[in-house]
């Protein structure tokens, strides 16, 4: 009898979860396509104004530096198109109507599934090119301390010069927090469902008897993986940007320290210093959270500590319903 309600709470709680999951998925779909022209127009302006920046820069960025985005494009590409399989696959019946039914509902789930994740592409290429661009900026920076060159005047624009640069990075990301910032929350949160989801199902089909489970068990692990990672590399390339700013901070002090008796270079310093403390800005969407290593701790920890709550606790607080239930069908 125990197992009988662990089974249908679970199954519950599943349901829920899942129709959670999907609800995200439509509302980030629609908003995501509503909103397609205005971030994409945003995007090319900033890209060109990352591009200027470059082109004025001594030191160039590497070609095959964004091994992680297209990593991470991959990863987005293998669920979006093995999601709808399995999940269709997963469905199938005997009656051709049946069918016909799944098919059309599988290729929309797949549609919606596919606008999520380009949005998600959309956002994530973007912070990892103004990442790659901060990072030639602060290379640039180094050069400078190792580089003698005995006109003060030229290392003293160059210093302004990377200064009005940070300041620009600055304001990109500013205006990504501030015009996408509720996309990056509601991707969050789709994402921590999604994996929920996936612990959820393999915990439950793992558990059960039934014979073939493990073809179920596998994509399931797989796909709940793959949202992990998702979820660690997309808080992960804006802790880098966090740490790269911070990483500003220490090479200019270090300039100072190394250069701070040319009279022309330690003023252009010391504003540098300046417009970094009044400037300072992080990736914080709605200034709800900041997208760091530390909050993607926070969120695994959540995540298993409400997967224990509802199957440790779940039989106990339903049983009582179950019970009632089960009374009222004998009268």
């Amino acid at each position: 009898m125990s197992s009988l309600i662990f089974n249908d709470v679970t199954l519950q709680t599943g349901d829920y979860i899942y129709s959670s999951a999907r609800i995200l998925i439509v509302v980030i779909a629609l908003i995501g396509s509503y909103t397609a022209s205005e971030r994409m127009s945003r995007m090319f302006r900033i890209l060109k104004q990352l591009n200027e920046i470059e082109t004025n820069l001594p030191c160039k960025r590497k070609p095959h530096s964004d091994w992680a985005m297209y990593f991470l494009m991959f990863i987005t590409f293998l669920s979006a198109v093995g999601v709808p399989i399995i999940t269709f696959t997963s469905f199938m019946k005997t009656d051709q109507s049946i069918i016909y039914y799944e098919i059309l509902t599988q290729i929309s789930r797949a549609l919606l599934y596919q606008i999520m994740k380009l949005t998600e592409i959309q956002l994530i290429t973007f912070a990892e090119r103004v990442l790659q661009t901060l990072k030639i900026m602060n290379k640039n920076l180094e050069l400078l301390i190792s580089v003698e060159d005995s006109r003060t005047a030229n290392v003293a624009n160059r210093i302004r010069q990377l200064a009005k640069y940070n300041l620009n990075i600055y304001e990109i990301v500013r205006t990504m927090t501030k015009g996408d910032g509720y996309l990056i929350i509601l991707l969050l949160l789709c994402l921590m469902v999604l994996i929920e989801m996936s612990w959820h199902k393999a915990v439950i089909w793992f558990s059960s008897s039934t014979e073939l489970m493990f073809l179920y068990i596998l994509p399931t692990i797989l796909r709940g993986g793959g949202n992990s990672i998702e979820l660690i590399y997309c808080t992960e390339v804006f802790h880098q940007t966090h740490s790269e700013m911070e990483r500003t901070h220490e090479i200019v002090n270090y300039l100072k320290s190394r250069r701070g008796d040319e009279e022309d270079v330690n003023n252009e310093l010391e504003l540098f210093v300046r417009m970094l403390m009044l400037n300072k800005t992080t990736y914080s969407p709605l200034n709800m959270c900041t997208l760091s290593r530390p909050l993607v701790i926070q969120i695994f920890g959540t995540l298993l500590t409400y997967l224990t709550i509802i199957l440790t606790y779940g039989t106990e607080t339903n049983a009582p319903a179950r019970a009632f239930e089960n009374k009222s069908t004998l009268l």
